[in-house]
């Protein structure tokens, strides 16, 4: 969502839902957009401090690329909705390094 910081934000949430953020993120998300949008929060958090975050948007292996490079911990939470996302279903298992992550 940094990459659509700004959009439409005078608008109330269910109009700036289905009107601007729902139509522009059919249109542009992307394993890419996730991951220059994560990259682009990362050197921002950093720079406030933040070097935790957690994660719930599409492709959160985009996003956990972008996490590992700028020295972020991020976390991830499975988001659910009424529409199909434009991710690949999750694996049902977690890796070994990932569950040591998430268990700290």
């Amino acid at each position: 969502m940094t990459l659509m910081r700004g959009l439409a934000d005078d608008l109330t949430l269910m109009a700036w839902l289905k009107d601007h953020i729902w139509p522009a993120e059919a249109k542009h998300v992307s394993s890419e957009f996730v991951y220059d949008g994560t990259l682009l929060a990362c050197a921002e958090m950093l720079r406030g401090g933040v070097t935790c975050f957690n994660e719930m948007y599409f492709f959160p292996e985009a996003a956990a690329r972008a996490g590992s490079i700028r020295e972020c911990e991020p976390r991830w939470a499975l988001s659910l909705s009424s529409f199909p996302p434009p991710t690949p279903p999750m694996p049902t298992t977690i890796s070994p390094r990932g569950w040591r992550r998430a268990t700290r």
